[in-house]
């Protein structure tokens, strides 16, 4: 099996898996605290009864890779990303979110983003514009002990994306050939919300598209790219 996906795809998978881990400890660090401060914030309104969420988000392709900008290393690629996402989180009954409950998250969402690349640095011979298209589930934890001052909330997204055509900033890892249109799509937000209107959130966001080392695209395994910017959700019935 290791040697049909490769080890660095292993690796890959191996990585997202750490990340996941990361995010679920941290969940179980600040649910301790929430008990402990006696301040969980369950009477509070919530946009959680709001099961319906659109969200505009602008955004700049990184030079980094994910590891770097994780480490607060960033200098623009010379590429803006625009995009419009509209997401369903299943009900409080449904058997998935209460599984995920269990794990201290509170949310369980589908979602689907369509995004318009524009690059300002790419050759004559490359699109300017390029449309994408991405699928993909989020867990989400909206509860912390500061509710009462600043509603926040922390996700992990995990899914497919689809460019039209070939992405100038993506094409470096390929060795010389064309950019992979299909890639693995992957997304970490942070949101907060005033108290008084916790249906409306400003959202901070990493767009992350790549080949999993290989997974997606053997020939290209170093694709892909990763876009840090700012968004407006907001939920309604």
């Amino acid at each position: 099996m290791i040697g049909f996906l490769g080890k660095k795809s292993v690796y890959f998978v191996g990585m997202k898996l750490k990340l996941l881990i990361i995010f679920l400890c941290c969940n179980f660090l600040f649910v301790g605290f929430c008990f402990a401060a006696g301040a969980t914030n369950s009477n509070q309104p919530r946009q959680d009864d709001r099961q319906w969420s659109v969200m505009l988000y602008n955004g700049n392709t990184a030079a980094e890779e994910l590891s770097q900008l994780i480490k607060f290393k960033y200098t623009s690629a010379g590429e803006d990303l625009y995009s419009a996402e509209l997401a369903y989180a299943l009900a409080d009954t449904n058997p998935i979110t209460k599984f995920f409950n269990y794990l201290f998250i509170n949310r369980f969402q589908i979602a689907g983003n369509v995004a318009m690349r524009q690059n300002y640095k790419s050759p004559d011979n490359w699109d300017t514009w390029v449309p994408e298209f991405d699928l993909y589930v989020m867990i989400r934890r909206t509860h912390f002990p500061w509710d009462n001052y600043l509603r926040t909330s922390l996700a992990f997204g995990e899914g497919i994306s689809y460019a039209t055509s070939r992405i100038y900033v993506e094409n470096n890892g390929t060795a010389g050939r064309e950019s992979p249109r299909f890639l693995n799509f992957l997304t970490f937000e942070i949101t907060f919300a005033l108290p008084k209107y916790p249906f409306l959130e400003l959202v901070g966001r990493i767009h992350h598209r790549s080949a999993c080392y290989g997974l997606y695209y053997p020939q290209g395994n170093d694709s892909g790219s990763n876009n840090v910017g700012i968004g407006i959700r907001y939920y309604f019935h």
